[in-house]
């Protein structure tokens, strides 16, 4: 789990620290965070699933995050007034989260990608300052 929490907070660092970042509590920055977070566990060899989940209280709004050796990991859910800026919280234990405001939930997810080109695929229609894959093409 150390390395899990080792990946998930130099995500959560960077993001705070880029040019672009003009919300401390990363609102919009979960997909870009997320495939960070994938993309740096693939190259550890280990095998992440990059996680989105639509909110089921608004047609829009979708949450992405990521499942690694039976663990979510997220460096965003602070933009659900969430109190941790990291979690890494295994699968077992989710149910006793509070999804009042941290609205996902990994069981409902609408999208589960363990590659690159299949998650690039699922933000087509994002905007695209929170597309991971367009996000570096912005001027």
């Amino acid at each position: 789990m150390e390395d899990l929490l080792k990946v998930c907070r130099r995500a959560r660092a960077w993001a705070k620290r880029h040019p672009r970042c003009e919300d401390g509590d990363l609102l919009g920055w979960c997909g870009i965070c997320s495939l960070r977070i994938f993309s740096s566990l693939r190259w550890m060899g280990k095998k992440p699933r990059f996680v989105m989940i639509n909110n089921p209280y608004s047609n829009n709004e979708s949450h992405c995050a990521v499942l690694c050796d039976d663990y979510l990991l997220d460096v965003t859910a602070t933009q659900f007034d969430m109190p941790r800026s990291v979690y890494v919280v295994p699968k077992i234990e989710l149910e006793d989260l509070e999804y009042d405001r941290w609205f996902w939930n990994y069981r409902i997810a609408c999208f589960i990608g363990t590659t690159t080109k299949s998650i690039k695929k699922q933000f087509k229609y994002w905007p695209c300052e929170q597309d991971p894959f367009r996000f570096n093409k912005l001027s």
